[in-house]
């Protein structure tokens, strides 16, 4: 559906400053787009997600999802897209098997507009092998960079995570740099716990999020986060830690709490057969394809 709003395309001669309505403001969602789900009497419900004047109406009854369409129509002044095939830059695709989304023509109008259309074909996002240099070249824009990086990015959180190691890469020279209290991490000792300690924190987001689906069956089973880890499934289930660091200490209750209270489970996978290995580092041809479809991405 497509709201018709003139005023979006309109010149205007000065800014306009809009405040968000009363209640609708959640601290630090301020930009997020909305997701509003209504259930009737026989507890069939759509989810509709807008983003400005578009929005996706999706559900498991179509005779709902008309009813959904009729009452808007009837408040304001829409056009019905019919199924959607576009959202956003990225394309849906339908067929028996389900449903796909590629971003292939973004990327293609991106090469064009970064004068890169005619750049020769790699077979990993980045090679292993390479150890970047300083430019020694002749220098760039670094408003272009970050422009190019910005479209990449866009890319990698919607349709293209296999890209997301060598976008941390390459978006270090654009990034605003802080600093950190020394007194709180003191000490590189154990990578692999921060590292799970931050995948329990986006595993409990991700729960509490399906939480509020409604159509979501409940009880929420635990979330299974797989690590190559030995030491640190060890450390994960133990009741205590060295106590030589703190960061660790606060980390490792952290983790234990998560466990105790049915939110993850962790269990160990050989990096082999670690899908997220290659988000970590560079690595060969093989690897990064067998990682790429484990996550459900594919040629089409």
């Amino acid at each position: 559906m497509n709201v018709k709003t003139t005023f979006l395309i309109g010149e205007l001669d000065e800014e306009v400053y809009m405040k968000q309505p009363e209640g609708f403001v959640l601290p630090g969602q301020e930009n997020k787009i909305n997701v509003y789900i209504r259930f009737d009497s026989s507890g069939k419900g759509v989810i509709i997600c807008l983003y400005v004047d578009d929005m996706l109406i999706f559900g498991t009854d179509k005779d709902q999802i008309d009813k959904t369409k009729k009452l808007l129509s009837s408040s304001f002044d829409m056009k019905d897209m019919r199924e959607a095939d576009a959202i956003l830059r990225i394309r849906i695709k339908r067929s028996k098997n389900g449903i796909t989304m590629t971003q292939s023509h973004y990327i293609e109008k991106m090469l064009k507009k970064f004068n890169h259309f005619n750049c020769s074909h790699i077979s990993t996002p980045i090679d292993p092998n390479i150890r970047p240099m300083p430019n020694q070249g002749n220098s760039i824009s670094q408003l272009e960079y970050s422009k190019a990086i910005g479209c990449l990015m866009y890319d990698m959180i919607s349709t293209r995570p296999d890209i997301a190691y060598s976008m941390g890469k390459l978006r270090s020279p654009s990034i605003l740099e802080g600093y950190s209290d020394a007194s709180w991490i003191t000490n590189m000792e154990n990578h692999f716990s921060t590292t799970l300690a931050a995948a329990g924190k986006e595993a409990e987001w991700l729960r509490n999020l399906i939480f509020e689906i409604p159509l979501w069956s409940k009880p929420i089973s635990p979330i299974f986060i797989r690590c190559d880890s030995a030491a640190t499934l060890a450390k994960a289930y133990s009741h205590m830690y060295n106590g030589k660091s703190r960061y660790l200490g606060v980390r490792h209750s952290m983790i234990r709490k998560f466990i105790l209270n049915g939110v993850i489970y962790v269990e160990f996978v050989r990096s082999k057969l670690n899908l997220a290995d290659h988000l970590t580092k560079g690595l060969g041809r093989d690897l990064v394809n067998k990682s790429a479809i484990g996550m459900g991405l594919k040629s089409i």
